[in-house]
């Protein structure tokens, strides 16, 4: 709970003195600790709202790092396809735009919950989307 009040107060500190960016690195990592703490639709909307202020901002690298995060988060909270999908997006922008994120542990999971053909049909799928197609 201490770590939850941490970051929420982090996160209105940022948005106090207008510091967006700041504010939106603060939300990535608050989203995980809001789902952990059982605040899952809040874990949602937190990660939305990083995402959108890394998309305006143009910000592609946190904003791939936020997008493999969230491929961790839908793993861990039961959602494999989610994530699978996310996997393959962050992969092809992260090629795109000569980053490295290491996911295989987690891609790994994926597998062993989807088995091959449904991890390589949901890779296929986010390797087919754009940044904004990834965002949404």
């Amino acid at each position: 709970m201490r770590s939850l009040e941490a970051s929420r107060d982090a996160t209105n500190y940022a948005r106090e003195h207008r510091l967006p960016f700041f504010e939106a690195l603060i939300a990535r990592e608050a989203a995980t600790i809001e789902a952990v703490n059982g605040h899952l639709e809040q874990g949602l909307a937190t990660y939305d709202e990083t995402l959108e202020s890394l998309h305006r901002g143009g910000a592609l690298s946190h904003l791939m790092a936020t997008l493999a995060n969230m491929v961790v988060f839908f793993d861990r909270f039961e959602h494999p396809e989610i994530a699978a999908t996310l996997l393959g997006a962050t992969s092809h922008q992260q090629a795109t735009a000569g980053m490295a994120i290491d996911l295989q542990g987690t891609e790994d999971q994926l597998r062993s919950k989807l088995g091959d053909a449904d991890l390589n049909r949901c890779i296929s799928i986010g390797t087919e989307m754009e940044v904004e197609g990834a965002v949404r």
